[in-house]
């Protein structure tokens, strides 16, 4: 039994308690939206990025960040030294290529290095030079349809060429190129010029005189498909005796009709074709010697020569210009030493076979080719362009890039000098370490105006820079844990825009892969959620307080009141428990999921906004049982007042109740065997009060 006294200091007690839990409710969701110091400290969650992992989180950067952290590193350079040169051509058209340069690095000391010892072709005067010899090798690459392969086979050709100094090897390389370029098929003739250059000097000696009997004929293709029946057909010794025996044009008719009479079933096509290889020359018999001598030196037989005749003939059905590639063969296999020719040969193999247009792309090298030979001073530089192509990720912008930086920084020597100098000096030291660039971020952070950590809140967003800084943002619709979006806005907002902006990153471009990302359909709405639940606490804490109120000046009521009364009160500290675990779980997942994929960023839950949620919750809860408490002690029957009276709910309470009676009179009557009892005494029933 509980007295009213009792009773309502109790319910005063949990109308402090739900009225406390409101006003801590709104100064939690309020938190942020003051620029006062104080509100600024109660916010849900924070982020602390100064030693953020930038090469996971922005990796297209990664490469640039890692150039420009070893140039800070080298001796006398300050971030205002290396980032002053760059602001200096933010506003131009080379920033752009400039950072593609940089940001396709996948060696950085072989980048720097390059650059550093090209740098000079762009200020020499002869930037248009050096533009067309890049753009040849461009025109190469955009052809390609495997980078790696032109590139290792342009390499290959033009070193080969560089370190062959001979007059010899100078013109068989022009006379290759020239012959390829009289091909229907380029790819086809260069292997096909590939299989003949592999003899080796006494096969090419021995397989002259070929040369002399094509060159002897009026009709080469019937002299070739003629050749084609001889040196697939096994000629008997008799027949090769036969043609030795042949003097002039009278016997050699009679040898012809004796060979055609006499003649097996499977030798008549080779007489055939011996018939008609005479008929179409020049001199007949002078091409019967030259084909004697073959079959005696068994050169009709050998492997070797079956297959550069086959090779030969392949070259001349290619061929626009049958007498020009002829000729061009010819002058090839008088040369001795192949090797450099081979070489070569193979190296324009490759490039030409992982070429989407082969007769396009031999006329590249045609041009790169004569351009070289034309000024030779361009050649030592061309083992740093390969290198910095073979250090590039991506050789096309790499190729691209350089040559809008070259004719850029031609028209603009001093803007461009700064620049050389911050790259020369980078190159002169080791690469700055994952570990180095992490201790030096804060500062970079600091220079570039980028915030080293955000606060978030219902309405607002709060920034704490290096300098202790910190800056809201005015009240606006809902925030949420999107990271990818509050860093991304973080950065257009610093210095390093004009960078986002040349190499455009986008916010989707932040790589944030791994858990964070899989579970991102979970955090990123989260705020939303949480601030619908704490407004739903915040009206029913704050109806809670009115229900107080009633229950104190209404102290009896039925059990399904009681019961209404309850359900309710645990609704408000649901949506109490609710406002807190919401937010609570959603930072750990965030907490868990950078810590897991190594993002270096630091998430810690507001200790403020925390104490005020869980408060609350707490008192709530506490008022809640309070609550159930009292109607459980209520339930049981008569609750009594100060002065010892009974009150009684209304459901139990007796019809008629004979209380304080004066005695003055009573009758009785009787009728049969039934008793009526009349009293009329007054009746004093103690009613509420």
């Amino acid at each position: 039994m509980v007295s009213l006294l009792g009773r309502r200091a109790w319910l005063v007690v949990c109308l402090i308690c739900y009225l406390a839990a409101t006003i801590m409710t709104i100064v939690a969701i309020s938190g942020s939206t003051n620029n006062t110091s104080s509100s600024r400290n109660i916010y849900i969650g924070s982020a602390d990025i100064s030693h953020i992992n930038v090469s996971k989180v922005v990796p297209q950067v990664a490469p640039l960040l890692t150039v420009l952290g070893t140039a800070v590193t080298a001796p006398n350079a300050t971030l205002d030294s290396v980032f002053g040169a760059l602001k200096n051509i933010a506003d131009t058209e080379a920033l752009t290529p400039l950072l593609m340069l940089l940001s396709t690095a996948s060696n950085v000391s072989a980048t720097l290095q390059s650059l550093t010892a090209l740098a000079p072709l762009a200020v020499q005067g002869n930037s248009t030079l050096v533009s067309t010899q890049i753009a040849n090798v461009q025109g190469l690459l955009n052809l390609s349809t495997s980078a790696n392969e032109t590139l290792m086979g342009l390499e290959e050709l033009i070193q080969t060429t560089l370190s062959s100094n001979s007059t010899e090897s100078a013109m068989a390389q022009q006379t290759a190129l020239t012959l390829l370029a009289q091909s229907n098929n380029v790819t086809g003739s260069t292997e096909a010029l590939l299989g003949l250059n592999s003899l080796n000097s006494t096969e090419k000696q021995l397989l002259s005189p070929v040369f002399e009997i094509v060159n002897n004929s009026t009709n080469q293709t019937v002299t070739f498909g003629a050749f084609a029946v001889l040196m697939n057909t096994t000629i008997p010794q008799g027949f090769q005796s036969a043609l030795e025996s042949v003097t002039d044009m009278s016997s050699l008719n009679a040898t012809l009709a004796l060979l055609s009479s006499g003649a097996p079933s499977d030798l008549k096509p080779a007489v055939a074709a011996l018939g008609a290889l005479v008929g179409v020359s020049r001199t007949p018999l002078d091409t019967l010697t030259v084909l004697a001598g073959l079959y005696s030196r068994g050169l009709t037989t050998a492997s070797w020569a079956k297959a550069s005749f086959a090779s030969l003939t392949e070259l001349l059905t290619y061929a626009k210009n049958t007498t020009e590639v002829l000729v061009a063969v010819e002058s090839l296999s008088a040369i001795t030493d192949s090797t450099s020719t081979t070489n070569e040969l193979q190296a324009l193999e490759m490039i030409l076979s992982s070429s989407s247009d082969p007769s396009k792309t031999l006329s590249y090298l045609i041009q790169l080719a004569s351009v070289l030979t034309s000024d030779t001073s361009l050649t030592q530089y061309i083992p740093y362009l390969f290198t910095l192509i073979a250090a590039s990720s991506d050789p096309i912008v790499t190729i691209d890039s350089l040559i809008i930086v070259v004719e850029w920084a031609s028209q603009n020597a001093a803007t461009f000098a700064p620049l050389i100098a911050i790259l020369a000096e980078a190159a002169s030291v080791e690469p700055i370490s994952s570990e180095e660039f992490m201790n030096i971020t804060p500062a970079l952070l600091e220079y570039l105006g980028i915030p080293f950590s955000f606060r978030l809140s219902f309405f607002s967003l709060c920034k704490e820079f290096g300098n202790h800084t910190q800056q809201c943002t005015h009240m606006h619709p809902v925030q949420n844990f999107d990271f990818r979006n509050i860093i991304y806005d973080a950065l257009l907002e610093s210095e390093f825009d004009p960078y986002l902006k040349a190499l455009n990153i986008t916010a989707d471009d932040l790589y944030l892969e791994g858990r964070l990302l899989r579970r991102e359909h979970e955090y990123v709405p989260s705020i939303k959620a949480t601030l619908a639940m704490s407004i739903l606490f915040f009206l029913t804490s704050f109806v809670a307080m009115f229900i107080m109120g009633w229950l104190m000046f209404k102290p009896y009521h039925s059990n399904l009141t009681w019961l209404c009364i309850n359900i309710y009160c645990c609704f408000v500290s649901i949506f109490a428990g609710l406002s807190a675990t919401i937010p609570s779980a959603i930072v750990g997942i965030i907490k868990r999921g950078s810590a897991y994929d190594r993002y270096n960023v630091i998430f810690k839950h507001g200790s403020a906004y925390y104490g005020l949620i869980w408060t609350s919750f707490c008192i709530v809860f506490l008022s809640g049982v309070s609550i159930i408490a009292l109607w459980w002690l209520s339930r049981g029957g008569d609750t009594y007042s100060e002065s010892g009276v009974g009150y009684y709910d209304d459901e139990k309470m007796p019809p008629n109740v004979n209380v304080n009676s004066n005695d003055e009179s009573s009758s009785t009557a009787s009728d049969g065997n039934n008793e009526k009892v009349n009293t009329n005494a007054q009746q004093n029933v103690v009613t509420e009060h």
